[in-house]
Formats: structure tokens, sequence, C-alpha cells
């Protein structure tokens, strides 16, 4: 979508009507096929992890708590292009006048490259548990691929703690199903005692077709480069008071 700001530059832009020619698409998709209207089908690969939270909370010596992964989920965005070739016959002159292509890519990105584990915990005891000095540890399907402090505050007797934190990043779950495993090591004051979960995923890997588009020409440098390597949402992004 063209912002408002961008109304007075593409004014000035001229339409293309005929076939336009294929492009250049990140992410290692592929142009389909042309038309005519100003818009282009992209075959763009997808790749989605999705988890399968535990619903019954794992217990320890006075601790309870839950392991609760987001969904790793791309968001389709758009990348403007801007592609440049001599207008007319001037091969060899100086300083040729050119004509400017404008094009919106489209790409899928995830706005977090790492699966966030939001950890919930609850003292059941009348001692402290010493979460400050606690450790997350992340297995995948057996193997250990990453761990961070928990970062939080010490739990009280009879609260409530709840923190997230990051864990494998997206290209580490491979393809399919499996086990994501959270370890959570550290809390007692020996730091003796762990808790574990074990959370199922799934991999969903396709190749989704969108559509891009063509935004026009103009012969006006100026009027073309605040568009090259611009990007924004397909879809409109909730501001801070929705």
């Amino acid at each position: 979508m063209i912002l408002a700001r961008d109304a007075l530059r593409l004014m000035t832009l001229i339409l293309l009507a005929g076939v336009l020619t294929a492009c250049e698409i990140p992410g290692g998709a592929s142009v389909q096929s042309d038309e005519d209207n100003g818009v282009y089908q992209v075959n763009l690969p997808y790749t989605e992890v999705d988890f399968t939270p535990l619903a019954t909370p794992v217990t320890g010596s006075g601790v309870s708590g839950t392991a609760v992964p987001r969904n790793l989920v791309p968001e389709l965005y758009y990348r403007y292009s801007v592609q440049s070739k001599v207008n007319g016959g001037y091969a060899g002159m100086p300083y040729p006048p050119m004509i400017y292509t404008i094009r919106k890519i489209p790409f899928y990105k995830n706005q977090r490259e790492q699966a966030m584990v939001r950890i919930n915990l609850h003292n059941t005891s009348a001692d402290v548990i010493r979460t400050t000095q606690a450790t997350c540890a992340f297995d995948i399907n057996g193997k250990t691929v990453s761990s961070v402090p928990l970062n939080a505050t010490d739990l009280l007797p009879g609260h409530d703690l709840s923190v997230e934190v990051p864990g494998p990043s997206a290209d580490q779950f491979g393809a399919g199903a499996g086990t994501l495993t959270v370890w959570l090591y550290g809390l007692s004051a020996d730091k003796s005692q762990t808790l574990r979960w074990d959370i199922p995923y799934n991999v969903d890997q396709q190749t989704r077709q969108v559509q891009g588009q063509f935004v026009g020409t103009t012969a006006n440098e100026a009027e073309a480069k605040p568009f090259e390597g611009r990007e924004e949402p397909a879809q409109p992004q909730p501001s801070a008071h929705d």
C-alpha cells in the first residue's frame, strides 16, 4: 500500500500497460507468470513452526510452571525495487536519458527469528525460589541447541512469575514433526532442582502463490530513488493504541 505522503511522487508515474518482464524475487521465490494488468504471480517458499503446549503444569519441589512457545508464523511483506535502463536508442552516448521502473516484490519474513517461550512459575512453598540464578536450555529432538539465563527476579512464597525467553531460531527446527524440550535449571539454593517440558511441534513447509505489483515508471531519478529498498507489510499493522 502506498502511503499518503507518496501521493505526489506516484502522480508522476506512468503506469505500465504491456506485459511486464520478470524481476529478482527475494527468498528463493520464482515468477510464475506475467499479467497485462500491472500485477504478476510469484511462488514463495513459506515455513511455519507450530507448537502444542502442555495443558498440565510441571511440578517440582515447592514450584510448578508452564512453558508456552509462540508459533513462528511468517508475515507477508513487500519490498520496493527500482530498476533503470536507457530510455530510447541512446546507447554509447554520455549520460543518456534513463527510465526507472518501480515494482513491489512480495516476500515472507518472521518478526522474530527465534521461538519465544514464556515461562510461568508459581511458588507453592514457604521459601524463596532462587530464579535469579536459573538457566533455560532448549533441546530439539534430544539435542541441545541453545541456552540462556532466565533473567528473572527471585520468586517469593505464594507468588507468580512470568518471563519470556528466546529459544531456538527458526532454521534449527528442520522439517516435519518433533519435540522441543525446555529445561529450567538451578531453581533451588544448591541449584539442584530442574523443571522440564516436552512440547510437540510441527514444521509446515509449502509454496504459496502471492501477487506482486508493477507500480509504474518515471524518467525522473529523484522520484524513483525514495522507493528503493523500502519495505511495508501487506496488511496494515496495529498501532500502539489498538
